[in-house]
């Protein structure tokens, strides 16, 4: 590896176009009453009345829209953006690797009452029959407004007219409808039997993929894995053949609706453990949450339970995400590779603060464990970034295990940054080892 090359560890490259067709798939399926197994419940399910005002779906809607207002283009664009920004920043010199991230959305509808995941079940895969083809267009054009208007709620902010087409809306649209005509978007495809092959997931899957063959030595992306996608672990097994497939690591974003001890993930830990496959987990009070006012909540360590988090006054984040929850894996995996992303992120009191407890507990899960790391994405509030730096700065341990990243494309939500140079520009003369030489190290690259 070049000296001085750049790693971002912690970036995400996928455009609103999955969202969508992931949306599209599970309000499809919650309409004929078969969301999130493609087979029908037993018992009662809650009755469509009005598409907006199914628990969750104005959310995930309004996830769509935010990604719409930043990143339209497909995976391959969206990098070409980013290598674009960093040769334009202070550290354009270098030479800049990425360790892209999947996101696996499907699941934030579902409140964990129904359980599949690793082993497979009989659940039909997803597809559209022909004849309902029709019907299907109609629900995709409900989405489509709804979509528009959570996207008009977010144009004050961007200063954009409202009223009219939206553009931006239109063409994502119009791409997701030519996906949804192919075979591959419905979820279907040889080599796949028995994985649960949801169709922006899929279109997620190959676009990395092919971004990372183009660009060997330079793209390492990371499978996005959930424990309720059925078939999970076969897919593992082949995208990452024992560390040396097509995926260099494994994404997992347990405020979706899963705790890190979730039953299903052990023979995940077991196999990333034995072939020294990193893993990187949202670690962070912010992000995307679960959709579902009440999640059953199950892990090896505890009594399945039914948590309200809005009578509760529970964040998912907060109790999903915290770096406490992790130690439970890592006493049973000592040797896992782990990456608390986001450091902890900021705080629940001022605004740019560090959350100290999180940081406390993330460096404690250091000194007791040998692979465990963090990254910074997203600092991108500058009084945040230096009080963290200055941490870093004075703790050998956090020098060895603290690596860069920045969480693009999410970070070109935050309005005031003034682009991802500048983001780029923040951190220019950075430690050689936390600029590249921890995540070589987390990544296993030379």
């Amino acid at each position: 590896m070049a000296k001085g090359t750049v790693i971002d560890v912690h970036c995400h490259l996928f455009g609103a176009k999955f969202a969508v067709m992931e949306l599209a798939a599970a309000t499809w399926t919650i309409i004929r009453k078969e969301y999130p197994y493609g087979v029908k419940p037993r018992g009662a399910f809650e009755p469509l009345k009005v598409l907006a005002r199914v628990q969750g779906v104005a959310d995930l809607a309004a996830y769509a829209a935010r990604l719409i207002t930043v990143a339209t283009g497909d995976e391959k664009t969206n990098y070409e953006l980013q290598v674009e920004a960093f040769r334009k920043s202070l550290l354009g010199k270098k030479e800049l690797i990425v360790a892209p991230l999947m996101m696996d959305v499907y699941f934030a509808l579902h409140d964990n009452r129904r359980f599949s995941g690793a082993k497979g079940s009989e659940g039909k895969k997803f597809e559209i029959d022909p004849l309902e083809m029709e019907a299907f267009n109609t629900h995709l054009d409900s989405i489509k407004r709804l979509v528009e208007r959570e996207k008009a709620k977010l144009s004050g902010l961007e200063g954009a007219a409202r009223g009219g087409k939206d553009e931006a809306v239109l063409r994502t649209f119009t791409d997701v409808s030519k996906e949804f005509l192919k075979g591959s978007a419905r979820g279907t495809g040889k080599g796949y039997d028995g994985i649960q092959m949801t169709p922006g997931y899929r279109y997620q899957l190959e676009a990395m993929e092919a971004l990372a063959s183009d660009n060997e030595g330079k793209v390492y992306p990371f499978l996005a894995i959930d424990p309720r996608r059925e078939g999970f672990m076969e897919l593992v097994r082949m995208k990452t053949s024992e560390g040396n497939g097509p995926f260099s690591g494994i994404k997992l974003y347990p405020p979706l609706g899963y705790l890190p001890s979730h039953e299903a993930l052990k023979e995940l830990y077991g196999y990333c453990e034995k072939y020294k496959i990193p893993v990187t987990v949202h670690c962070s009070l912010g992000g995307m949450q679960n959709f579902r006012r009440t999640n059953r909540v199950t892990g090896w360590d505890r009594k399945a339970e039914d948590i309200d988090f809005k009578s509760k006054k529970i964040t998912k984040s907060g109790f999903y995400a915290d770096p406490a929850g992790w130690e439970t894996v890592l006493d049973l995996f000592p040797e896992l590779k782990l990456n608390l992303g986001h450091f902890g992120g900021p705080g629940t009191g001022t605004e740019g603060s560090l959350n100290k407890e999180w940081v406390t507990t993330i460096r404690r899960l250091m000194e007791k464990f040998p692979n465990v790391y963090a990254d910074i994405g997203y600092v991108s509030d500058m009084d945040r970034a230096a009080e963290t730096l200055e941490l870093i700065e004075v703790d050998s341990l956090l020098r060895e295990r603290v690596m860069f990243g920045t969480d693009y494309v999410m970070v070109m939500m935050d309005l005031n940054l003034g682009g991802l140079d500048k983001y780029f520009n923040s951190y220019y003369g950075l430690d050689s080892e936390l600029i590249s030489g921890n995540a070589q190290r987390f990544l296993g690259i030379r």
